[in-house]
């Protein structure tokens, strides 16, 4: 089961990136890194967004480098904010996502989960 829900994990995280570097204007000179714990199986991931918005680099990890914010939540919770089911608000309120950061940080990091497709 752990081992399905860190391949789901892989997939949520190539999800954010590809989110990142689709809204890349928004995250323009940020230059900053961020993680994202999965505290349903206990893996965390740290982020380095580079000057252009983009993601420069991911590392699979959990304490080893000093972020700019933490988002702690699960697998099922942001498959859930991604596929349209929960509004991240939504989850932040009902205490199933919780964000760690400043303010400036936390609009930042909105473009991780803008969905860019549109119909």
């Amino acid at each position: 089961m752990t081992e399905s829900k860190e391949r789901q994990a892989e997939g949520l995280i190539k999800t954010m990136i590809k989110r990142i570097d689709a809204n890349a204007e928004k995250m323009k000179d940020w230059g900053k890194a961020f993680r994202i714990v999965f505290k349903d199986i206990n893996v965390g991931y740290w982020i380095k967004v580079s000057m252009n918005g983009t993601v420069e680099k991911v590392e699979k990890e959990l304490e080893k480098k000093e972020p700019v914010a933490t988002i702690t939540t699960t697998t099922e919770t942001l498959q859930n904010i991604f596929d349209g089911v929960t509004s991240p608000i939504s989850a932040m309120l009902n205490d199933q996502i919780q964000i760690e950061g400043s303010i400036d940080t936390l609009m930042k990091l909105g473009a991780a989960f803008v969905c860019t497709q549109r119909s």
